[in-house]
């Protein structure tokens, strides 16, 4: 792992949107191509460059599409590992990030920090205004990773996570173990396209099964890790809680229903013979063209499930 210390220039960051300046990149790829100290916005031209000044050590942090839980998963926990590494020698190190914060990634932090108050742990850059700081870290080879996502760098920040949350008094008997990740609340106002359309028939065939449906956005963080941990069968179309598949650590069986243009096979499949769950897809789907449905992509079109008979039989040829 590469980890470049800037404490002998002065670094200049401004605040961007990241959807539209850096789509298809990570940020790690975004430093190593402009040398430093520079300055970077939509329209430089434009730029009023009136900074602060941060002489606290940070270490910077952001994901791509701050709406989507798998970047966030997949950059901030990655990069957890390697802040709390360099805490142990820099105990004033903070995080720099974005002031764009979901239900979800407020409540791990403070959990995970032991903090009521983010600013303890956090420094937030502001829209539009430039930040000279003094002494920053940040992760440079991420950029060299196919599928940082299901990465053994993720795996192993997860596992920080998934420690500190069981080592908390619990109580295990409330998670069930055969669980339905839904994306049904989704279907009318969720900011892509991607969902299965006959979800409804999905569930009613699993719920006859014994399965639960779970909405992770209704969860705290806690119990949405340990839902998955404590589970023993778990059924999901694909969508970004496929991510909690890292806390699956007690040989769950996991069935998967994949999109034909959006398929996490491979990556899921790794991951599951480092981590000991038994992983299995359903493909047999195809896309629909919903009238005045607008993608982002291809990957975002709704899809549905050929056979819904065809799918119970794998269901219980599979013992789910």
């Amino acid at each position: 792992m590469n980890i470049k210390i800037h404490n002998k220039r002065d670094l200049f960051l401004v605040d961007f949107d990241v959807e539209k300046s850096l789509t298809g990149y990570h940020y790690h790829s975004f430093f190593e191509k402009i040398p430093d100290p520079f300055y970077y916005h939509n329209d430089t031209n434009k730029l009023e460059l009136k900074h602060r000044t941060i002489n606290t050590p940070v270490f910077y942090m952001h994901h791509q599409f701050h709406d989507n839980y798998e970047h966030w998963f997949c950059d901030y926990i990655y990069n957890l590992k390697w802040f709390l590494k360099i805490k142990k020698d820099i105990p004033s190190l903070k995080i720099l990030t974005y002031p764009v914060w979901h239900d979800y990634q407020t409540e791990f932090f403070k959990l995970f920090f032991s903090v009521d108050n983010l600013n303890d742990i956090m420094l937030f850059l502001e829209k539009g205004k430039t930040v000279k700081v003094k002494n920053m870290y940040y992760i440079t080879d991420r950029a060299k990773d196919i599928s940082p996502l299901f990465s053994t760098g993720t795996e192993e920040a997860a596992e920080i996570v998934l420690d500190e949350i069981l080592s908390m008094k619990h109580d295990k008997s409330k998670y069930d173990e055969k669980i339905y990740i839904t994306r049904r609340p989704y279907l009318e106002n969720h900011w892509h396209e991607r969902r299965l359309t006959n979800e409804n028939d999905v569930w009613n065939l699993l719920k006859n099964e014994g399965y639960m449906e779970v909405n992770p956005q209704d969860l705290n963080y806690v119990d949405e890790v340990l839902t998955f941990y404590y589970a023993k069968k778990i059924i999901a179309p694909v969508g970004a809680a496929i991510c909690n598949f890292f806390f699956c650590r007690n040989k769950q069986k996991i069935l998967c229903i994949n999109s034909p243009v959006y398929n996490k096979d491979k990556d899921c499949m790794n991951l599951s013979k480092r981590l000991g769950y038994k992983y299995k897809s359903y493909n047999k789907t195809k896309l629909e063209k919903i009238q005045g449905a607008v993608p982002i992509n291809v990957h975002n079109y709704p899809f549905k499930i050929n056979d819904i008979k065809d799918f119970e039989n794998v269901v219980d040829r599979l013992g789910m």
